[in-house]
């Protein structure tokens, strides 16, 4: 009978909070600002594109709040308060705070080896402890980067033990833990398995009972079940030539990410640092004290050093316009979603999408130069002169790669990289950068180069307009290139701890490596047994040879996953 009457009594404190918080009036001062905001979403204020969920809170009041475009294109459902979206990377502040209240109840502490929960992680020979994995100071290699080159797509169905599968079976770290910072998602996973095996639940269970329901966040939960039918989703788009597709995505992965929650959750979650329902005065300073701009005593005991951080339990810190910013972002499939707090001025900005092309944390620092415009530094002239990046559909991107005949002496190849268009001139070894313009128009802002793309009518061969310092050229695209010179690269090439075969082959005039699960990625060479691939998990590349100056194998080293070493099986 108490048990029920504590029940009751919760509830209606947490209906009374609710309602206080969701409907306390708005000043006419910041009223006024809502006109400017809106303007920075006309765009998507239609009933015909993906859009966007936002909130502004400022001194533990919604300021603003409104929804614009679709959350559903196939049944025109617009996004609301209540639309429940994929957040990303966001999950992470939650998996971190999850650390952090078992740390305040003496479960763990964030100075324990993480062998002491996770045994079946490798003996690197060193000690990596909770913090690290919080900070991303590990030097564990990142769990998509070993997925993607393992051969799994965006779209397959992934859960958290394909992940911890493919970590167990790593044998080196990228680095010392404690050396530098890094990015990592790997940590983050382990995270969520060491509150699974202290707490005994679930680490969506122990989230629901522990921070999602105390604080009356009825739309959030972890996702481990990618069959789960969820009210009022958000669907994930991309563009393409003829509109918007929908970017799939079936992880069912937590730690690193996974939660899904509405724009309406996050509002009390923001509010929680405030009136600390979860939590208290010693979880809340910990969370924010963690990310510092100031140098930090070094998690690295054996080497001694001091690491600057700017990062720390889920959260990164920066200056933005000469004050204190709070804040991390997220970016899965088309989801696109920041948190970002201003803890001087008491002003959060919560924003929440579902299109690629989005940029939610800087539209996030467009909204604070409104509310904040008294109170920020001047804009600086980097800042000002900036350029928006303009995100064309990928088809789009692969029509333009190629070679092309400027007059009788140049020959221009254009490629892309992790969605960034680059050209080169081969005859001077002259390579920029090319901004889009639109989909058909590109330039590069150092070499004064305007390339507008020229699509083929009829039996026409696809060219661009070359203009360089005034000159105009109209070059063809070259359908036949001589590829013969790399023929000594193709081959089989075995990795032992992703347990993946590439192949290395010509397909549609390109070099390519074949990847399981009929994964294709072009590879360019950019001199001598260097090349990288036209996605981001497949970057640097390195081609081996021994005393005979034979091919015998390659190395992939990306930014978050180092020492990728494949040997020629054939």
């Amino acid at each position: 009978m108490k048990m029920k009457k504590a029940s009751v009594t919760i509830l209606l404190f947490l209906t009374i909070t609710e309602t206080i918080f969701c409907q306390i009036k708005i000043l006419p001062s910041e009223r006024k600002m809502a006109p400017k905001v809106d303007t920075l979403f006309s765009k998507w204020n239609n009933n015909h594109s993906p859009g966007v969920s936002l909130a502004v809170i400022k001194d533990e009041k919604i300021v603003y709040e409104k929804s614009f475009g679709m959350a559903n294109l196939e049944y025109s459902i617009p996004n609301k308060s209540n639309t429940v979206f994929n957040v990303a990377s966001l999950s992470k502040q939650f998996t971190a705070f999850s650390i952090a209240l078992l740390a305040n109840k003496g479960k763990l502490s964030v100075n324990d080896d993480v062998h002491k929960y996770i045994p079946e992680l490798p003996d690197y020979g060193t000690k990596i402890t909770i913090l690290n994995l919080l900070t991303h100071t590990s030097g564990l290699k990142d769990q998509w980067d070993l997925l993607y080159l393992a051969g799994w797509k965006q779209d397959d169905i992934i859960f958290n033990q394909d992940v911890l599968n493919l970590i167990f079976r790593q044998k080196e770290l990228n680095f010392s833990p404690g050396e530098r910072f890094q990015y990592c998602n790997s940590g983050y996973t382990l995270l969520a398995l060491i509150v699974e095996r202290i707490t005994g639940k679930t680490f969506a269970t122990w989230t629901k009972d522990n921070i999602f329901t105390p604080l009356g966040m009825s739309n959030s939960f972890f996702l481990d079940n990618y069959q789960l039918i969820i009210k009022n989703k958000a669907y994930s788009y991309k563009a393409s030539e003829k509109g918007f597709e929908k970017s799939l995505i079936n992880s069912t992965t937590t730690g690193a990410n996974g939660l899904h929650t509405s724009l309406k959750d996050l509002c009390k979650w923001v509010d929680n640092y405030h009136t600390k329902i979860v939590g208290n005065d010693k979880v809340i300073k910990t969370i924010d004290a963690i990310p510092s701009l100031q140098k930090l005593p070094s998690i690295d005991s054996v080497n001694n050093k001091e690491l600057k951080l700017n990062y720390g339990y889920g959260q990164g810190i920066k200056r933005y316009r000469g004050q204190t910013l709070i804040g991390h972002d997220g970016s899965d499939a088309g989801y696109r979603t920041y948190i970002g707090r201003f803890p001087n001025q008491n002003l959060s900005i919560i924003l929440l999408g579902n299109f690629e092309a989005f940029e939610a944390e800087k539209t996030a620092m467009q909204i604070a130069d409104i509310f904040l415009a008294e109170q920020l530094e001047p804009v600086t002239k980097e800042d000002a002169v900036a350029g928006k990046k303009l995100l064309i559909p990928e088809s789009i991107e692969k029509a333009i790669s190629g070679e092309y005949q400027i007059g009788h002496a140049k020959v221009l190849r254009i490629f892309v990289v992790d969605r960034n268009i680059v050209g080169e001139i081969k005859s001077e070894k002259r390579r920029f950068d090319l901004i889009p313009l639109s989909n058909t128009e590109y330039e590069s802002r150092t070499d004064a180069i305007n390339i507008k793309y020229i699509k083929c009518k009829n039996t026409e061969v696809d060219s661009i307009s070359f203009s360089e310092k005034g000159n105009v050229n109209r070059a063809a695209k070259l359908l036949s290139v001589d590829l013969s010179h790399l023929k000594e690269y193709t081959g089989e090439f075995y990795c032992g701890h992703l347990s993946t075969t590439y192949s290395i082959n010509f397909k549609d005039n390109q070099l390519v490596a074949i990847l399981p699960r009929g994964n294709v990625v072009t590879i360019t060479q950019i001199e001598y047994d260097n090349f990288f691939g036209s996605y981001w998990w497949i970057r640097d590349i390195k081609f081996l040879r021994n005393t005979s100056n034979e091919i015998t194998g390659f190395e992939i080293n990306n930014g978050r996953a180092k020492k990728n070493q494949f040997l020629k099986i054939r």
